[in-house]
């Protein structure tokens, strides 16, 4: 042995002891170490293994590379760590006695070449480690009690084969140390090649641990799917992590799957490619009280995937995912919106750095993005919670006085849901994560929020009264230096009747504008909406229409319609549904008119936009702003609220009309206690001025207020039948400056 436990030194290789009765032929092999593990914290070999100096099973002179040679014994026995390899892919061992394995669970028997213990107990006493060009053979059943079962392979050149054969169908991992691992380069009989295990019976997780390991295999072009025809159940803290192939992802499909209290799965993307893992579930599926199923942070790392945060000096932008990334310090452009609104199965994007240079130089990675999941259950029940959340930038410190720098914040991932009912009352969670904050001496740096993630569920019946979260990171501090995440959609659909709903919900979290000079084109301030998209559809040279029962936004949530050529239809008469807290933003064409009049939401219409009213609207504390075109038959408008208010712009206009900067209404205005600004901008386009005509009058009242501003060229013309203001109401006039 080493004396001291020191990374620099290993003990021996373990010693074989050999014990052959002659009559009756009874033989064993044992291994025992007197419990002296082998210990090296840099001794990895090629496929990771760690931790042991196994005894070699050798016939002397006998080269195993070259020559077939079988040992069958009658007994097997590992004892104090004492662990055995089978060295060549041509040799094999057999064990024939029922209980021919045994082991104080602390041995392990590696094998390159065939290992049949098939014929023993099947709760196993010692554990097993197969090697790329290994083979192990089970009985019907398995049980990992407290040993590791790790079918492991490597890609050197062309994949060799690891197969797990004969008629294994149950297996069970208990005890806090039992474990199961299958990786990518490994196979069952009968499956459909590498990658792909095939298990008929059924999988128990108590207390241990399961890992489905794909690797980075250009053999498994279709991914890795792992099959449990008889269901999969995880207890009393049992886990499983399941990661993502590189192409096309990780499937795991099971008869059934069950999270008991304090059980957890772990899903994690693939940082190079992108995909994400499937579960399959043909019957139920349930994830009860206390338990997760996480992919928090496992989605693509630091300034990586397609939304991935710039870095910024001294402070990390936000990345993108659902809506853009917030801003930083620095003034940095967050990362950009991507990914499928119906059908989200993108990994959410790492945060911009943040880098600088003071006594120091230095550059701190931004959170990692969320993991993406896609379920597919017959029946699905949800108490516990589902989460593919973004991670927070949060603060570094760099060793000098009062130094710390912020990196951004990653985007949340995807959660996409199929079932045929769907119940229960807990969580499906693709949160931003939260901007860092820190100081560096006198001077403050803060890094933009991470965009929330996407979720989507379809379902034929549906009692689910749980919570969505789906909001966009925050900046720890509203002081107009960082900007919060993007807020994160909500689709539902049900496939039965055909209802669905857009749902945007960022939990009151209103973005910061970045020391007030956040101001797009159009002057668009205080928002980073959730985009509307469809992946890998390019929405600047494609139309899309999308008809939904319902928009919901709430909590300061706002959705954007961005590409002219998109259209979005709400059919519902209580279609429109929000806190009036919430805006549609519009570079395309939205169609109202089959609405409630008045409005919960607010909407913002870009120069290429369009708004379809019906013949009233109430704007009842809610904005509406027209840089584009208001069509349909709307006629009579009412502002109400102090919050409530009108904007129409000179680069807007009505249908009907003669064309940009006329509006054009048959009916009324009624400004009760809001506001209305008409305001032309300094627009060439409209060389006769800006008209604004009311065919049934204008009333002011309350404190109601109107400001006209004049055009550059010709004025401003309001023309309405009667006008009234009463008390307490006012109109201010604005005249043009330079005309």
């Amino acid at each position: 042995m080493q004396v001291y436990d020191d990374p620099l030194g290993e003990g021996g290789g373990h010693g074989t002891v050999y014990l052959h009765n002659k009559q009756s032929g009874w033989n064993q092999l044992l291994v025992d170490n007197a419990g002296i593990r082998n210990i090296s914290s840099s001794r990895v070999d090629t496929v990771g293994l760690q931790l042991s100096r196994p005894a070699w099973l050798l016939y002397g002179t006998v080269d195993g590379s070259t020559t077939a040679l079988s040992l069958v014994v009658s007994s097997l026995k590992l004892l104090g760590a004492g662990s055995l390899l089978v060295p060549y892919k041509l040799w094999d061992l057999r064990v024939t006695n029922t209980d021919g394995l045994e082991g104080d669970r602390s041995g392990t028997l590696y094998t390159m070449g065939s290992v049949d213990v098939s014929a023993c107990d099947p709760v196993l006493p010692i554990g097993f480690y197969v090697y790329p060009s290994g083979s192990l053979v089970f009985g019907p059943s398995i049980e990992a009690r407290g040993v590791m079962v790790a079918v492991h392979g490597r890609v050197s050149g062309a994949v060799q084969n690891i197969t797990v054969s004969r008629m294994v169908q149950n297996i069970t991992v208990s005890r806090t140390d039992g474990s199961l691992s299958l990786y990518g380069d490994g196979q069952t009989d009968g499956s459909l090649g590498v990658s792909n295990f095939d298990f008929a019976g059924s999988l128990l997780v108590d207390q241990g641990s399961v890992l489905i390991e794909p690797r980075n295999l250009a053999s498994a072009p279709r991914g890795m799917y792992v099959t449990f025809g008889g269901g999969v159940t995880l207890r009393t803290s049992g886990s499983m992590s399941v990661y993502a192939s590189q192409a096309n992802g990780t499937y795991v499909q099971s008869a059934q799957l069950s999270l008991s209290s304090s059980a957890s799965m772990t899903i994690g993307g693939h940082t190079v490619s992108g995909t994400g893992v499937t579960l399959v579930v043909p019957g139920s599926m349930s994830v009860a009280a206390g338990t997760t199923i996480s992919g928090n942070g496992l989605g693509f790392p630091s300034r990586a995937g397609p939304g991935a945060g710039p870095t910024g000096n001294y402070g990390g932008t936000g990345a993108g995912h659902s809506g853009e990334g917030g801003r930083s310090t620095s003034t940095a452009q967050g990362g950009v919106a991507y990914g499928n609104t119906l059908r989200p199965a993108s990994l959410g994007s790492g945060g911009g750095n943040g880098v600088g240079s003071d006594c120091l130089t230095y550059n701190y990675p931004g959170g990692a993005g969320g993991a993406a999941l896609r379920i597919v259950a017959g029946t699905l029940q949800l108490l516990g919670t589902v989460s593919m959340n973004g991670v927070g930038g949060g603060s570094v410190s760099v060793g000098c006085a009062s130094s710390y720098i912020a990196p951004g914040g990653g985007s949340g991932g995807s959660i996409w849901i199929d079932a045929g009912s769907f119940s229960g009352t807990g969580t499906l969670s693709v949160l931003g994560g939260d901007g860092g904050r820190a100081y560096q001496r006198t001077n403050m740096y803060l890094a933009g929020g991470g965009s929330a993630g996407r979720v989507a569920v379809y379902y034929n019946t549906s009692t689910f009264s749980g919570a969505f979260k789906a909001s966009g990171g925050m900046q720890v501090i509203d002081d107009g230096f960082g900007e919060g995440g993007g807020h994160g959609t909500v689709y539902l659909h049900n496939k039965q009747s055909g209802w669905n709903q857009l749902m945007v919900d960022n939990a009151g979290i209103r973005n910061s504008c970045f020391s007030g000079a956040r101001v797009d084109t159009v002057g668009l301030q205080l928002s980073r909406p959730a985009w509307l998209l469809y992946d890998p559809v390019n929405g600047a040279s494609t139309a899309v229409s999308l008809v939904v029962s319902s928009v919901k936004l709430l909590g300061a949530g706002s959705l954007l319609v961005p590409y002219a050529l998109w259209d979005v239809r709400v059919t519902n008469a209580a279609g429109l549904e929000g806190d009036r807290s919430g805006t549609l933003y519009t570079m395309g064409s939205v169609d109202v008119s089959a609405c409630d009049p008045v409005l919960p939401i607010g909407f913002y219409v870009y120069p290429s936009g369009s708004v379809v009213f019906g013949p009233s609207i109430e704007a009842r504390g809610v904005a509406v702003t027209v840089h584009g075109r208001v069509s349909g038959t709307v006629q009579n408008i009412t502002v109400s609220r102090t919050d409530g208010s009108l904007s129409l712009y000179g680069d807007g206009q009505t249908d009907g009309s003669l064309g940009v900067s006329n509006f054009d209404f048959a009916g009324s205005l009624l400004v009760d206690q809001g506001s209305v600004l008409i305001e032309p901008r300094n627009l060439a386009s409209a060389p006769r001025g800006m008209y604004v005509t009311f065919g049934g009058g204008v009333t002011l009242r309350t404190s109601g207020s109107m400001s006209v501003y004049a055009s550059q060229a010709n004025g401003t013309y309001v023309q309405s039948a009667q006008l009234s203001l009463s008390s307490s109401a006012s109109m201010a006039i604005g005249g043009h400056t330079v005309s």
